[in-house]
């Protein structure tokens, strides 16, 4: 699972996150089929639907001693939580329209999805890391965007995706994700 290994005699850092994953949505991988038949897809790095993931709570470098303490905490907070479904919908990008970054779908807010980041929140606060107060906007990443010399094609089938929805996903497990910088 996570490697105990040591850097110059220091306990090596696990870079985490708390994540759901998504798998089986066909109209949303048939759009990407799609998007990587046309004349911009070699500049993205495509997430292949095999990895797809939403994050609920990003947690960055932590020692491997706070790994245990992580664990046990998620697992006594979400024990007994319900399942539950996300829709995913739409379609966006990160940047701006000259220089769009990250492709993504939206997760439909829901009173379900919020107690879950909550719970999620209050486990994860065992490791009295620094507080994020950015807004919960949870999304799918599609693929990142290396520069694109006329994003106009690009910017078309994002907006012509806008208000699609994909599907639902049934929600039953959190995924305490270890994450390697590429």
């Amino acid at each position: 699972m996570f490697s105990s290994a040591k850097k110059n005699g220091a306990m090596s850092k696990i870079r985490t996150f708390v994540a759901i994953r998504v798998r089986g949505i066909i109209p949303l991988e048939a759009w990407m089929t799609h998007l990587k038949t046309c004349n911009f897809a070699e500049r993205i790095k495509w997430n292949e639907s095999g990895n797809w993931h939403f994050t609920l709570k990003f947690i960055g470098d932590i020692n491997e001693s706070q790994l245990d303490i992580l664990k046990e905490s998620l697992e006594s907070e979400l024990r007994g939580f319900p399942s539950g479904k996300v829709e995913l919908w739409g379609a966006g990008f990160f940047g701006i329209k000259t220089n769009p970054k990250v492709l993504w779908t939206g997760i439909a807010p829901s009173e379900w999805l919020n107690e879950l980041k909550e719970k999620v929140e209050k486990a994860v606060s065992v490791l009295e890391l620094p507080v994020d107060d950015r807004p919960f906007r949870p999304h799918l990443t599609l693929g990142r965007i290396k520069h694109l010399k006329d994003s106009a094609p690009f910017i078309k089938e994002v907006k012509e995706q806008q208000y699609t929805v994909w599907g639902e996903q049934e929600i039953d497990r959190v995924i305490l994700f270890k994450s390697k910088l590429t």
